[in-house]
């Protein structure tokens, strides 16, 4: 059974109540929870509206393809926790098709049996200051979605997942800022950070990447003009951050730090990535390696890491 929410539509009108799958045309403020709801939560159906939870929750039952707030081809919208709002227990916690400018922020969204945001064709959005949790196959993805910021949030991943996770995912999409993102693996998180699928100009930076099963951020399938710049990536198991033979060209991986990943720090398979300031410490395999001819910017150093050498195939100190 799903509950109703008592809410204020607008100002200067009466509350009402609104149940599960409630098209909102208009600013909503929550006045309660909305609990056990079948399939879809709250979808929003007009443009430039602000929905804000207030603090109050939309709970799911996971039901399939289902969404705790969906948008659908609208500009401006703003979805906001208000003090500890929590969508919980949808396939995808946040769900955006189509749309222009939204804002989400200070929301609560955990134990997604898919994804915890996920923004298709969106572009000109801001994803702030979120907690994502528990999502079994992505903590935010990004796909066709270009000139978004996602930005200050904290995603921890699954204790277990049978489909495999990511903590943020950005595929065929271009210019997109990704930064100040604290990123946690939990028990069955597999990797940290994937740009693929020809993404082009995805700035990647001052992040955290910590305890992932696999790497902690890998730019791969085409992807191209990859900016890798000033994240931290510690006790992954395997390198702290890879570039693909498969990525394209423009990669700069420039002023990170590596520490304590059970494989290599840095790993370069692609030719011409540009490396430099980067730290790699006390890795399982090299500090930093590269398979391929890179450009060497310099001020590279190593120390700690299992092979002596502490690099290949670049200079550090």
């Amino acid at each position: 059974m799903c509950l109703a929410a008592a809410i204020v539509i607008g100002a200067g009108t009466a509350q009402a109540a609104v149940f599960c799958g409630k098209s909102i045309t208009r600013d909503t403020t929550l006045k309660a929870n909305l609990k056990n709801c079948p399939g879809e939560g709250l979808v929003i159906d007009a443009g430039d509206i602000t929905l804000n939870l207030n603090g109050h929750k939309i709970d799911g039952e996971n039901a399939v393809a289902s969404a705790g707030v969906r948008v659908f081809g609208h500009a401006g919208v703003t979805i906001k926790g208000g003090g500890g709002g929590r969508i919980s227990e949808f396939a995808t916690g946040v769900s955006s098709f189509g749309a222009t400018g939204m804002k989400l922020s200070g929301v609560e969204v955990s134990d997604s049996s898919q994804g915890g945001v996920r923004l298709n064709a969106t572009s000109g959005a801001t994803i702030k200051n979120d907690v994502i949790s528990e999502a079994q196959a992505y903590g935010i993805d990004l796909g066709n979605s270009d000139d978004n910021e996602v930005s200050g949030n904290a995603i921890t991943g699954p204790d277990s997942s049978a489909i495999g996770n990511v903590g943020i995912s950005v595929a065929g999409s271009d210019d997109n800022l990704i930064s100040g993102n604290i990123l946690s693996g939990g028990d069955d998180g597999a990797w940290g950070m994937l740009v693929k699928g020809s993404s082009a100009g995805t700035k990647v930076k001052a992040n955290k990447f910590r305890g992932f099963s696999l790497d902690g951020v890998d730019v791969y399938d085409g992807a191209k003009d990859t900016h890798v710049k000033k994240n931290k990536a510690i006790r992954n198991s395997f390198d702290g951050i890879n570039v693909g033979a498969s990525a394209d060209i423009g990669t700069d991986v420039v002023n990170n730090l590596a520490r304590r990943n059970d494989d290599d720090g840095i790993e370069l398979d692609h030719a011409n990535v540009r490396v430099g300031d980067n730290r790699a410490l006390d890795n399982g395999d090299w500090g930093i390696i590269a398979t391929e001819l890179i450009v060497d910017l310099g001020g590279n150093t190593a120390s700690g890491n299992l092979q002596g050498a502490q690099c290949s195939g670049i200079s550090c100190n």
